[in-house]
């Protein structure tokens, strides 16, 4: 451990072993049915981060991922507190993991819980400061002043616009791996391909010197075969003369 913080982000979840979902916001579907005037929205726009004393489980064969994602309709009534919710969007390969493990919750450390609520909301909600405009002295030379804020707003905008760059980066990045590595697979099972075809190419090879070798001794056999008959016949043809010999003796 080198002691410095590590930065932990989400830009995705997996859905399947090989399958990931960017998250992404996206905007709220509203209702005027009165079934969803007393859904429970306890936990909607609550961001929870929680840490806990776990234990590793033993290996399991699959994960159960569940239906996660799914957008979330509310009546209209909450329109101006909840605009918008997250869910998720282009789904990407991912590799498989090599042995699924399951962390066991032992006992909770602590927990942070964010409320989200847009700025309108909460200004007319009072809680926080309705903006105003201070007048503006113009100098008699130099830049024209702005309001204040009105810089940081930008660079904050700036910077929102480059995490998202970035991210986006990141996730192409991972993507271009996952394309590389399944690239790698396919030249590595074409190559095992090859010394498959190349063994069956000596294995024939060998099948037809074998054949060769058998024709050979099949020739062998056939000339000495004939040289028996020869032989055959000549012994018959000697033993034909003596008897005429004797006849006629």
């Amino acid at each position: 451990m080198s002691g410095k913080p590590e930065i932990v982000t989400q830009s995705s979840e997996r859905v399947s072993d090989t399958i990931a979902r960017l998250l992404i916001f996206s905007s709220t579907e509203f209702t005027d049915e009165d079934a969803y005037i007393d859904v429970d929205l306890s936990d909607f726009g609550k961001i929870a981060v929680e840490i806990w004393i776990a234990k590793d489980s033993e290996p399991v064969a699959t994960q159960d991922y569940g239906p996660r994602g799914q957008p979330a309709k509310i009546h209209e009534r909450m329109k101006k507190a909840f605009p918008h919710q997250v869910i998720f969007g282009e789904e990407f390969s991912v590799p498989a993991p090599t042995e699924p493990h399951i962390w066991v919750p032992d006992r909770q450390v602590m927990a942070f819980i964010f409320k989200y609520r847009p700025q309108d909301y909460l200004r007319e909600s009072g809680i926080i400061p309705l903006d105003h405009k201070p007048s503006v002295r113009r100098r008699k030379r130099g830049p024209e002043m702005r309001e204040p804020g009105t810089s940081e707003d930008e660079a904050q905008l700036q910077n929102e616009e480059l995490r998202l760059c970035q991210e986006e980066l990141r996730v192409r990045r991972e993507k271009l791996k996952v394309k590389k590595r399944e690239l790698q697979i396919q030249k590595e099972e074409m190559g095992i391909q090859r010394a498959e075809l190349q063994i069956q190419k000596g294995e024939l090879q060998i099948q037809r010197e074998e054949l060769q070798m058998q024709s050979e001794e099949l020739q062998i056999q056939s000339e000495e075969l004939k040289m028996q008959l020869d032989t055959i016949k000549a012994k018959t043809r000697g033993k034909k003369a003596k008897l005429e010999s004797h006849s006629q003796a």
